[in-house]
């Protein structure tokens, strides 16, 4: 079920919203709407509830403390009937800072210019606060269940490793230099290699296939280095973390356009160069490696995957 934002209705209409769907495919329990109105944050509204799952069984976040904080597991990219609903479905209303408060919300959700939205294939932040639209935005609801407080369970897939760096790489010595950043916060000497293109070599191509990739919380993230069901935005101790994130194509299986998409593939930490950047808490196909172009003297993490 889709409204424009400004139409919701408030919190009674957003919940709703959420009742009726849920309803039409056949959901036990109580729902509320993750949106925030004047004097009602959403923070406020799940009430003591805990232990959110998607319709598929994975786990999404386990408290409230937990979806302020970012430690967030999978997106919620499954509508009512556990369908994906795909790159082009995952704006969602939220009126909702990233710390559970109200932020710009459609009037509260009755009219008005502009709002905040969610990203559902992102987690951290961006999952409830990714950019402001206009309220005829026609737009999705996060629904969740107020009826449990049960631990969530936690995540136990098994794989190869992925994880985000907790230190930042500055565009030089080229993949060498990236790949030993990799292995120096794991403690090894090569059994990792930077999720990095260049202008001969396709990021996905370091990489042999067969066992998928799991971040350090057991998160499945891919199979085959082209789908990424959850982003990876964690790092080895254990951070949940937002940020832009050098990449140097428009997709892992792609070299770089030019020099000037690599920062001279990885060599260059000049101003004047650049190079593509993807968004490490989302899990949409082209946002996840690149979002945008960045220039080329500002170090950011890596993602770095086992061989």
């Amino acid at each position: 079920m889709a409204k424009p934002a400004g139409m919701i209705g408030g919190t009674a209409g957003a919940d709703d919203m959420c009742a009726q769907s849920a309803t039409d495919a056949g959901l036990p329990g109580h729902y509320r709407a993750w949106i925030s109105t004047a004097g009602m944050p959403a923070l406020l509204r799940l009430g003591s509830a805990r232990g959110w799952t998607r319709l598929d069984g994975l786990p999404f976040a386990d408290t409230i403390g937990d979806l302020v904080a970012g430690r967030i597991f999978n997106p919620l990219r499954l509508d009512e009937r556990a369908t994906d609903v795909g790159d082009g479905g995952f704006l969602v209303a939220t009126g909702t800072h990233d710390d559970g408060q109200q932020a710009d919300n459609c009037n509260d959700f009755t009219g008005g210019a502009t709002g905040l939205f969610g990203d559902a294939s992102a987690t951290k932040g961006t999952w409830t606060e990714a950019a402001v639209h206009s309220c005829t935005e026609v737009t999705r609801l996060y629904c969740f269940g107020t009826d449990l407080r049960t631990p969530v369970a936690q995540p136990t897939e098994t794989g190869r490793l992925a994880f985000l760096t907790n230190s930042n790489f500055s565009p030089s010595g080229g993949l060498a230099k990236a790949d030993e950043l990799c292995n120096t916060e794991a403690h090894t000497t090569d059994r990792f290699a930077a999720l990095l293109s260049t202008t001969k070599i396709a990021a996905g191509s370091r990489f042999s296939s067969g066992t998928p990739w799991v971040r350090p919380d057991h998160v499945l993230v891919t199979r085959d280095l082209n789908d990424f069901p959850a982003p990876i935005n964690v790092t080895l101790d254990g951070g949940y973390v937002q940020s832009a994130v050098w990449t140097g194509a428009g997709a892992t299986n792609s070299t770089s356009g030019g020099i000037d998409e690599s920062c001279n593939d990885w060599t260059s930490s000049d101003a004047t160069s650049t190079a593509a950047i993807g968004a490490s808490e989302s899990s949409g196909r082209h946002v996840f490696f690149y979002s945008t172009m960045f220039e080329c003297n500002q170090p950011r993490p890596i993602y770095c995957l086992e061989r």
